[in-house]
């Protein structure tokens, strides 16, 4: 397991992450009908950033719905989302699973 990235990599890395969901999520959130959380599939490496990065999502409009974050390894994210899991935003670490 790597270490942890540094302060200033996790700030990049929550601003990216914010950059993502502002202009990736709205049009996901516009389909849903209801309050059903939006998914978003993370690898470890932001563990700590991701939760923050869609606190601010949602805080930043009224009526955005809630956003389920599922952190794990990429190598185990990934499997699961060519298998059909459900996710409206997926953010991999590593290059090899992007495709």
């Amino acid at each position: 397991m790597s270490a942890p990235p540094s302060p200033r990599r996790a700030a990049l890395l929550a601003s990216a992450v914010s950059a993502v969901m502002a202009v990736g999520l709205p049009w996901a959130g516009a389909a849903q009908s209801g309050p059903e959380p939006l998914a978003v599939f993370a690898p470890a490496s932001l563990a700590e950033a991701m939760p923050a990065a869609a606190e601010a999502w949602r805080g930043a409009g009224a009526g955005r719905p809630p956003v389920r974050v599922s952190i794990d390894a990429t190598s185990r994210l990934a499997p699961q989302v060519a298998a059909g899991a459900p996710a409206d935003l997926v953010v991999t670490a590593d290059e090899a699973w992007m495709d």
